[in-house]
Order: structure tokens, then sequence, then C-alpha cells
């Protein structure tokens, strides 16, 4: 019998047995999710079987959505356009295998054309293809060759831009689980924004949405449902017909994450907080919070979105620098 304060304490015993058949005269734990009707069961078997897990052991991805999130946060995307956009990327690279050491280049156009395509599949306003390219970066590429990419990326994937994501669990689950109406929208954010904060670590990503998806409501219940979390705990694994042991270990990797997260968030603020006595630590503190930038930097998030009008001043600023290589790789011989 495990511990109440282990982890594995958090899912369900084997010897307890939960289902939506006829009630068998065996006692089974009270269901804390609300009974389902045949639309929402179906339509829950259904995200089970189609989903997938994304296998990506491509070294420079860290980088690559971290960018990612940036543009999206630049155009206030909704959190699902960023899953989408680093979904794509991932089946991409993994269909192609292709080198970024080799083309790093590539590397960019091909996360580039994946975020284009998932604001085009989930946003109702979507920027101008050039409008993508926000910050600083080796290379500059012009919209036909987006286009090509786009074009190459959609036939990899063989078109299937609406894949099973965590979102889509959390979504089935917020009507069924029995929350005030005001926890809701917070349940909602809370656990959309926790699976933006690891997303960028492929280890997450090497399991089934279903189980990353439990993993993450299982954290947000005990945040704002701590008296019944332990019942929610208990049933989510059945529910998603996905492993007690993979629950387990994604909720440790989660935990890890996001306390190694808010760790470094505190220690940046507190050395920016601190008064430097001298110009060397002035330098010093810049340098800290810039030292993990790279060629993949991105724009303040205190730059204006792209649909204000511009001024004609700020029209001619973002003219591409003659250091910014344009690129039109994928054209073809004339």
């Amino acid at each position: 019998m495990p511990q109440p304060h282990s982890p594995s304490f958090l899912l369900c015993q084997q010897h307890y047995s939960f289902s939506f058949q006829q009630h068998s005269q065996t006692l089974t734990p009270p269901s804390p999710f609300t009974f389902p009707d045949n639309h929402q069961h179906d339509h829950l078997l259904s995200l089970l079987s189609k989903q997938r897990a994304t296998h990506s052991s491509f070294s420079p991805r860290h980088d690559v959505v971290r960018w990612i999130s940036t543009v999206s946060d630049f155009h206030a995307f909704a959190p699902l356009t960023t899953v989408l956009a680093v979904n794509y990327f991932d089946r991409f690279v993994t269909t192609l295998r292709f080198q970024s050491e080799q083309k790093p280049w590539m590397t960019h156009l091909a996360a580039l054309a994946c975020v284009s395509l998932a604001a085009k599949v989930e946003e109702t306003r979507v920027p101008l293809l050039f409008d993508f390219q926000v910050g600083e970066s080796k290379f500059l590429f012009e919209a036909k060759t987006i286009q090509k990419m786009e074009l190459l990326v959609l036939s990899t994937l063989e078109w299937k831009m609406n894949p099973v994501t965590p979102i889509s669990f959390f979504q089935h689950f917020l009507a069924r689980l029995g929350l005030k109406r005001h926890l809701h929208s917070e349940f909602l954010c809370r656990c959309q924004r926790l699976l933006l904060s690891v997303i960028a670590d492929s280890r997450v990503m090497s399991y089934l949405p279903s189980t990353l998806a439990a993993a993450i409501m299982i954290h947000i219940i005990k945040e704002i449902e701590p008296l019944n979390a332990t019942e929610y705990q208990n049933q989510l694994p059945g529910l998603l017909k996905t492993s007690e042991e993979q629950v387990n270990e994604c909720y440790k990797l989660i935990l890890g994450l996001y306390v190694c997260s808010n760790g470094i968030h505190n220690l940046r603020r507190k050395r920016l907080s601190e008064p430097s006595s001298s110009p060397d630590g002035v330098i010093d503190a810049s340098f800290s919070c810039d030292s993990s930038n790279d060629s993949w930097t991105v724009a303040s998030p205190s730059v204006e979105p792209v649909f204000k009008r511009r001024k004609p001043q700020d029209q001619q600023m973002r003219l591409p620098s003659v250091n910014r290589v344009v690129i039109d790789v994928l054209n073809t011989p004339r």
C-alpha cells in the first residue's frame, strides 16, 4: 500500500474499477466527474484513438520552441496556436531528418512556416508572412519562400493539421470536472499556461497527449480544488485509458520543470531588484539576463502589435538591414 504522500498515491490502485457501464453489485469509489452523454463518451474515445506522441531529438528544438512562443506572444495568438506550431515542427523535422548544422537557415524557415500554418488553422486574424519575422535573426525570408516551405510542410505532414493535443483533453474534461462556474476559465487557463511552460522540453512531448494532459490536470486540480483533489487524481488515468506509471513519471517530470522554472524566474527577479554599486555590477546584471540569448533572439514584448497602424517612420525602420541575409532558397531555376 503506497504511502499517502508518495507519487504513486496520486493515481488509482488496480483494484478500483470505474466505467460507464451498468452498475454492478460491487461497490466502487464515487466519481467526482459528471456522467457523460453518448456524444461526450464517443468524443473521448475518438481523441484517444487519434492521439500520437511526438518523439523529437532535434538539437536546436528548445530554441525553436522559445522563438515560436515569443512570436505567438507578440501577435497575441491563442495557446492552441503555439501547441499546433510545435507539433507541426516536431513531426516535420522527424519525417525529413534534415541536419540543422548543415542547413541552419532551413531550421528557421521550417519554424516560420509551422507557426504561420498554425495561425492560419486556429486564428481569425493572421498577420502578413513578413510580420511573423519578429526580432533579429541571421536570415530574412521573402513571402514566396515561406509559402513554398508551407507547401513542403503540408505535403510532409500529409495535410493532417488538426492533431490531438493535450488541450483537446483539457476542454473535454472541463465540463465534466464538476467545478464551480467561476473556476472553469481559471482551470483551463492554468492548464494551458503550464503546458506552454514545459513544451520546450522534448522529454515532455514524448508522452501521449492524454498522459501529458492527465499529469497537468492533476497538478492544477491540486491548486484550485485541494479538498477534492484525491478523488479526481484517482479517476483521471482510468478515464483516459492511460498507464498510471506513465502519468506518474510525466507528473514528476512536469513538477521538476515547474519548480526549476520558478526558481530561475525568482533568481533573475532578485538580481534585477538588487541595486548595483558599480558599473561592473550593472554590466554583470545585464549579462546574466541576456546570457541565454542566441540567434533566435526576439523582439521585446513592449513593441506594438502589427495590427496597429504604423507611422511612416516606423515603416522605414522596418526595412531590412544590409547585414541580414535575404534567402530565396526554394526558387526554381529560371
